[in-house]
């Protein structure tokens, strides 16, 4: 194992024999003695975690990484602890399929370090059997993929989470003892334990600014599974015929902010009420509500509205929806992913009476930096484009580098490079920048190529953005000073110049043969240390007509020499 036992807590999981994805519920209860100080919770979980403390939702985490690579979170949750009993409680997901931004490690878990003070002076605790753990948590998987680069819808039955597990109060008694596991035993060379590299999230509110309209539909449910396509539930939300609803269906605006009250339910008849956010932003759509009787709610999202004015929420085959089961009483959901919208659709069905939306808001993130930089100009309309891009470029970044944070939320190299310089102009902060000039190399190919996505299980390269990662370095170098981060990747940069080298032609030049399909290899769902492969290579560069990208436009024909691959090698 490839760090220190000292200073890496445990791994703690909960084995059972379910296939596919996974998710946990963890509490850890522990007592404080007077006024705490210095209370510092250090946080890694494989693939991803959500943490509240004392039932305040703290943060979701871990951020990208590769398989061989451990992440720790660090927060001060000094203010958020009490005299008495304190509770931990996370939620973690794991999976055994690869995504765009994503290779499962093949070990699954929570590691978990918090040291606080108190009148008895400094104590601690870590990831071990005293922490309880239940399969039990309400999520129900066994459906698609939301898209081809994303994880599965997600799909939440309240009768099978326990109510109020995230509380100190809650009587764990029946959960189970953690398993004690080492982080790093089963991945061949380790995992090393390392410090979030990049920027911490900020965190606002995003209400609705109005009800754009509200619908009735049939009550009928029709239930998705794993072998469906991943347009499915999208496509039976955007089929379900519409009209005016009834005098019976009231749909007013609370007092509180996000709240609404929706009566007038039956089973035979469903409503949908579509709400503006009033710009897009990203984050996980959360809703609090209080049903008078079970029933189904789907919550759709999208950037843009479609026909007919509705929330769009199927693009390029991607469903943004997700399915909640409610039952009689409390019903309070966040997701365990995030995506980034402007519209949402609220779809009841099977209820009987009233449902009382507490609050239906975005949890809305952005990196957590001085966004100082300043431009101005006599032209009004480009004022305007300046603060249209920095804005794309502060709220589309999250966690990582991402081309989009809706349907890939992948680090390309080509997108990321870009974005990473422009970020330390605006900012100052050169974290992203440097995580992404480690990463791209972090993983290369015996041929000397790298993946275009850093994290991503898919095996194919564009040979072009492995040139930008050279250029981004070289970049980065004269935009830094940072000689110690860049003597690291050299030696890789110099072995993708060497496959450029031995591919030339006879007359020194570099005649590419365009491949029009991806090649058969399977994505890699688990670490392979022997990838990637890269035996499929294309062009992103004049991409219309690639065949899968933008297959509607016309093509191009690669076959031969390329003028655009040559400027930049």
């Amino acid at each position: 194992m490839n760090t220190d036992t000292n200073t890496t807590p445990p791994r703690v999981w909960l084995h059972t024999d379910t296939p596919g994805p996974q998710t946990r519920a963890f509490r850890r209860s522990f007592e404080i003695v007077g006024q705490p100080t210095g209370a510092m919770l250090r946080l890694f979980a494989e693939a991803r975690y959500l943490l509240w403390v004392n039932g305040g939702f703290v943060e979701a985490g871990p951020a990208a990484h590769h398989p061989m690579r451990a992440p720790f979170d660090t927060y001060d949750i000094t203010a958020m602890l009490r005299p008495g009993v304190n509770t931990l409680a996370v939620l973690v997901y794991a999976t055994d399929r690869g995504t765009h931004q994503h290779i499962p490690s093949g070990e699954p878990g929570l590691c978990a370090e918090l040291t606080w003070r108190d009148e008895r002076g400094a104590s601690g605790l870590v990831s071990d059997d005293a922490w309880r753990v239940t399969a039990q948590t309400g999520w129900v998987f066994g459906t698609p993929k939301r898209g081809w680069a994303l994880e599965p819808i997600e799909q939440y039955d309240a009768k099978l989470e326990p109510h109020g597990w995230r509380e100190p109060g809650f009587d764990d008694s029946g959960w189970a003892s953690a398993e004690v596991l080492a982080l790093g035993d089963t991945v061949p060379g380790g995992v090393q334990a390392v410090p979030r590299p990049t920027p911490t999230l900020r965190h606002h509110w995003v209400l609705p600014s109005k009800v754009m309209g509200v619908y009735a539909v049939p009550g009928t449910v029709e239930p998705i599974d794993a072998g469906a396509k991943s347009s499915a539930l999208a496509e039976q939300l955007l089929g379900l015929t519409r009209e005016a609803p009834p005098d019976a269906v009231r749909v007013t605006r609370g007092e509180a902010p996000g709240s609404l009250s929706i009566a007038g339910l039956t089973a035979d008849r469903g409503v949908v009420v579509e709400l503006d956010l009033g710009a897009f932003h990203v984050g996980q759509l959360v809703l609090e509500a209080q049903c008078a009787s079970p029933g189904v709610i789907d919550l759709a999202w999208s950037e843009v509205r479609g026909v007919g004015g509705r929330v769009d929420c199927l693009r390029k085959g991607t469903s943004y929806v997700d399915r909640l089961h409610a039952v009689s009483g409390k019903l309070d959901w966040r997701p365990i992913g995030f995506s980034g919208m402007r519209y949402v659709a609220l779809v009841l069905r099977g209820f009987e009476g009233t449902v009382q939306v507490n609050r239906l808001a975005l949890d809305a993130t952005e990196p957590d930096l001085a966004w100082s930089a300043e431009f101005h100009c006599d032209d009004e309309k480009i004022n305007k484009i300046w603060r249209l891009c920095e804005r794309t470029i502060r709220v589309g970044t999250q966690d990582a580098l991402m081309d989009c944070p809706t349907r890939e939320q992948a680090s390309y190299i080509g997108d990321g490079q870009p974005v990473a310089l422009w970020i330390a102009r605006l900012t100052g902060d050169t974290r992203y920048w440097r995580d992404l000039v480690l990463e791209q190399f972090r993983r290369q190919a015996t041929n000397g190529l790298v993946r275009s996505t850093p994290y991503s299980c898919f095996d194919s390269t564009l040979i072009d953005y492995t040139l930008i990662a050279i250029l981004g370095t070289r970049d980065y170098l004269r935009w830094t000073g940072d000689r110690d981060t860049v003597s690291q990747v050299l030696p890789a940069a110099r072995r993708v110049m060497r496959w450029f080298d031995d591919t030339r032609d006879g007359h020194g030049m570099l005649a590419w043969h365009w491949q029009s399909d991806r090649g058969d290899r399977p994505p890699e769902h688990r670490f392979d240390p022997d990838g990637p492969r890269l035996e499929h290579r294309n062009l992103f560069i004049d991409h219309p007509g690639l065949g899968w990208h933008n297959p509607h436009d016309a093509g191009i024909d690669r076959r031969g020499t390329n003028a655009a691959i040559h400027a930049l090698l």
